[in-house]
């Protein structure tokens, strides 16, 4: 009777025991790895429940690994969130391939419940395993985004890129910027809905090239009365092709308020929805530049000044630009476009402005004339700001161009380097 008693009990600690829980000392923990380490926790509170997956790796030590059936108990410790995540399983057994491979990989599942306030910088809480105090592995809270006061007003330095002969960089790219979103409250929201755009730079387009193809002309320049006779003049023959190269640099000082129309604040992740107005001065120059090296002269003629008219000569054209000021008002539908480090932001406008028409400015350049009639032409603009905050790095470009025939659109497309402005205030003050 004894022997049966002391075998229940045996059977009842069995069942009890299995599967059996890991205990230090027959098991050794290498490492725990986070995959990702971190949680995006809403900025605003009362954003209702939360949830995230996480894998967890654990590895253990080859020579003290655990045996098959074994569990493990996961748990949080020195948790500085202001909102306490749950876990919403946190016991795993051990399977046969885990305890030959020495890896048990497991998936996390972290709730937030009934956020009741707001997140505003990074917490940390460690992951580990009960009864394996000295393994753990640190999980961060970090907000969704917070908008750093410190970095809406911004210095960016770059190159504009040009495709003439395959991408390379035409021109140092400058500027101050300044974009701030969620200002006040405008209307009827319960939510800060202003923001604003405001910009002073300097860009350069991308440079258009047009081809005379292999023509044949005559032509004089400042060697055509050298050493001959005073009624005499020399004439050159050319046959080749002429490259022309037309360009566009601005300088432009910009401002753009703007209403957000989404519900969701700007600084969450997602796309959000805006109605603005865009006014815009640019100070541009438009430059024309020929280039002969590819044209070759085959002949010279040695002809009488009174017989000059007979061959046509022409002067060949000269390097030559000028300058022109132009305004722009519009008013159009932005987007931003928020996703963790990185955002987007694309500008469709439409509007009217006194740019002058492609035909106009071929006639004042090469005539170098800086006042010329000018008429009020409707424009559309296309720009985008694909940038990652980490780094501070962006890629921007824009079509720009006039609604009318023969107007072929201006683009620039740039790649800079963003740079706190009150960090370099401050370096420069110290």
């Amino acid at each position: 009777m004894k022997t049966n008693k002391q075998l229940v009990i045996l059977l009842v600690l069995g069942f009890i025991l299995l599967p059996r829980a890991l205990q230090a000392g027959d098991t050794e923990i290498d490492s725990l790895v986070l995959s990702p380490n971190y949680i995006t926790a809403p900025v605003s509170k009362n954003t209702g429940n939360t949830e995230y997956t996480i894998s967890l790796k654990i590895y253990f030590d080859t020579d003290h690994l655990p045996k098959t059936g074994d569990t493990i108990k996961v748990k949080m410790d020195n948790i500085s969130f202001p909102v306490k995540p749950e876990l919403e399983k946190n016991q795993f057994v051990v399977s046969k391939e885990d305890s030959t491979n020495g890896v048990l990989e497991a998936s996390l599942k972290i709730s937030l419940r009934n956020q009741t306030t707001d997140i505003k910088s990074d917490n940390i809480c460690l992951i580990k395993i009960s009864g394996f105090e000295k393994s753990s592995t640190p999980l961060l809270m970090k907000p969704a985004f917070v908008y750093d006061e410190k970095k809406y007003f911004w210095v960016e330095l770059g190159a504009n890129l040009d495709l003439i002969d395959g991408l390379k960089a035409n021109n140092l790219f400058g500027g101050v910027f300044y974009y701030k979103r969620d200002i006040q409250k405008i209307g009827k929201r319960h939510t800060n809905n202003l923001a604003f755009l405001g910009a002073v730079y300097e860009s350069k387009a991308l440079a258009f090239r047009s081809n005379e193809d292999y023509v044949s002309n005559n032509f004089i320049d400042g060697t055509s009365l050298s050493n001959i006779s005073p009624d005499s003049i020399q004439i050159y023959k050319a046959f080749g092709k002429v490259k022309i190269v037309r360009n566009v640099t601005n300088i432009g000082i910009l401002a753009s308020p703007q209403i957000r129309l989404s519900k969701k604040l700007s600084s969450e992740n997602g796309a959000h929805f805006y109605l603005g107005l865009w006014l815009e001065a640019l100070w541009q120059n438009f430059s024309i530049e020929y280039d002969y090296t590819e044209q070759a002269t085959i002949d010279t003629l040695i002809a009488p000044l009174n017989d000059l008219n007979l061959y046509r000569p022409t002067f060949r054209k000269e390097n030559t630009s000028v300058d022109f000021a132009t305004h722009y008002f519009g008013a159009g539908l932005p987007v931003y476009i928020q996703e963790k480090d990185a955002n987007l932001t694309i500008h469709s406008m439409l509007g009217a402005c006194n740019q002058i028409a492609a035909s106009t400015q071929e006639v004042a350049t090469n005539s170098n004339l800086s006042s010329v009639s000018r008429n009020w032409y409707a424009f559309y603009l296309v720009q985008f700001r694909l940038n990652e905050e980490q780094y501070g790095l962006s890629f921007s470009g824009e079509v720009r161009g006039l609604l009318k025939k023969n107007s072929p659109p201006v683009i620039t497309l740039v790649l800079s380097k963003k740079f706190d402005l009150a960090k370099l205030i401050e370096f420069t003050t110290h």
